[in-house]
């Protein structure tokens, strides 16, 4: 039926048959009825080409649009697969808009914005006042607006070109700062905790270039992956770390950097040990936490259970785990354990993972620290300041005790001479009473005796007085 030659004959043979009927008809007929016969059979025929092109152009727009649409959706699916990637794949490695815009809106929470290559105009004593136009922008270049709005908190760091790398990166930190009075291409940077001495030396030298962090680089994992030991070395001399006299340490910071991701080993802080385990049966997790009534920021991101309560963390609903997933878990874990033990889950390796460093707590807690390390040097300074002051007051009176020990030595050769003397005189006087005693004592017995004799004289007198006594009376009674 797409042969047109048929329908050509056809349309013939039906002009014919119309113009037959129009002479048969023409006797009974009037010429007007005749007349617009043949004009709406010729209409008709025009009515009919045109139906027959509308329908063969319908029919083939209509093809033209179901394929479209086949492509359309087969675009659409693509398109969603670009923007979602696979809904059921857990974790997602298909690259995919959201994906990658999780990634980048992580970067940008983590790292902020950048401000690099500025220079310093001016450092007096209402703050130090930067040029935030990189010192290498082409001559004529329109400078791009900075965006710094007053009272913006800032990271200083000082830059330096590293030759094997032929890129300058932040080699010294130089405080926190805020931003006063900023414009389009300078801003004003007034010290938000004061500023130490090695960092007054840093900032001391007009010729450097600083890199502001609207917030303070954290410290990741993936950006050492995969470096040998002596690329992180050139990356992190010893003499621009706090290791610079303790070159054991600064060893071990530099493997532990370098072996994150590897078997871990015994000696090993516990909260090191991780382990790479593979399912063998489906598994459901709820990581999203409560966070009513708590305060969320980057550093409250987890409940006391473990569980995600900031919003870019949590995954609205129970983590599935198919067969065949694997996953990174703390080693020393009792639900990790008895995985194991019910051959739920496989352990496919130990794995040493590398703790990281928040360096914002870090730098408050060294500014902390250094507070109160200064503030003991200022009381010890006291102490010590007493301390000598009681020290010079001892002395003096050390002195004059010395003084007084050496009359009293004096005075003790004297107190020892006339005691020799009396101990002599005590003696002579001893033995003075020793003879005085034997001689009361003779005297004593000579008396002794007197008396005895006595008692007998005055005895006898008395028997004699009474003989004579009672003589007389017997005569004068005779």
């Amino acid at each position: 039926m797409d042969n047109p030659l048929i329908f050509q004959i056809l349309g013939v043979v039906l002009v014919l048959f119309f113009c037959f009927l129009t002479y048969m008809n023409t006797r009974v007929w009037r010429a007007t009825h005749v007349t617009f016969a043949f004009l709406v059979f010729a209409a008709s025929i025009g009515f009919l080409v045109y139906a027959a092109l509308t329908i063969k152009t319908h029919s083939i727009w209509k093809d033209r649009a179901q394929k479209l649409e086949i492509k359309i959706k087969e675009k659409e699916a693509l398109a969603d697969l670009a923007k979602n990637g696979v809904m059921s794949e857990i974790p997602q490695t298909t690259p995919n808009v959201r994906l990658v815009q999780q990634q980048i809106a992580r970067e940008v929470v983590d790292r902020g914005r950048v401000w690099r290559g500025c220079t310093i105009t001016g450092n007096d004593a209402n703050g130090i006042t930067l040029s935030t136009v990189p010192a290498d922008t082409p001559q004529g270049t329109v400078p791009l607006p900075n965006h710094i709005a007053p009272k913006t908190t800032v990271h200083a760091f000082k830059e330096m070109l590293l030759p094997e790398l032929g890129a300058k990166v932040p080699v010294a930190y130089l405080g926190q700062f805020g931003a006063v009075n900023p414009t389009d291409t300078t801003v004003t940077l007034s010290p938000i905790l004061p500023l130490d001495a090695q960092q007054r030396q840093e900032i001391a030298d007009p010729g450097s270039t600083w890199v502001l962090y609207e917030t303070m680089p954290v410290d990741s994992h993936e950006v050492f992956s995969g470096m040998a030991e002596d690329q992180i070395r050139a990356l992190m001399p010893i003499e621009r770390t706090a290791f610079a006299d303790q070159p054991a340490a600064y060893e071990q910071f530099i493997k532990d950097i370098a072996r994150s991701g590897q078997d871990f080993e015994e000696t090993d802080s516990p909260e090191d040990k991780w382990v790479l385990v593979k399912f063998n049966k489906p598994y459901t997790v709820q990581v999203d936490g409560n966070g009513a009534g708590v305060m969320i920021t980057q550093r409250n991101a987890f409940d006391q259970t473990g569980g995600a309560i900031l919003p870019r963390l949590q995954r609205g609903g129970e983590v599935e785990f198919e067969v065949g997933d694997e996953a990174l878990f703390f080693s020393d874990d009792e639900a990790v354990r008895a995985m194991i033990a019910d051959n739920t889950v496989t352990l496919v390796k130990n794995v040493f993972v590398r703790p990281l460093v928040d360096f914002e707590t870090v730098m408050g807690n060294t500014f902390q620290r250094t507070e109160e390390i200064d503030t003991q040097m200022k009381q010890l300074t006291r102490d010590l300041a007493a301390i000598r002051a009681s020290n010079a007051e001892i002395t003096k009176q050390l002195t004059l005790k010395e003084t007084e020990k050496t009359k009293v030595e004096e005075d003790l050769k004297y107190v020892k001479y006339e005691l020799a003397n009396l101990q002599g005189y005590t003696q002579t006087l001893q033995s003075q009473v020793r003879a005085v005693n034997n001689r009361l004592s003779e005297i004593y017995r000579t008396n002794k005796k007197l008396e005895e004799n006595l008692y007998q004289i005055n005895a006898a007198l008395t028997e004699e007085i009474d003989q004579r006594t009672r003589a007389a009376t017997a005569s004068a009674g005779g």
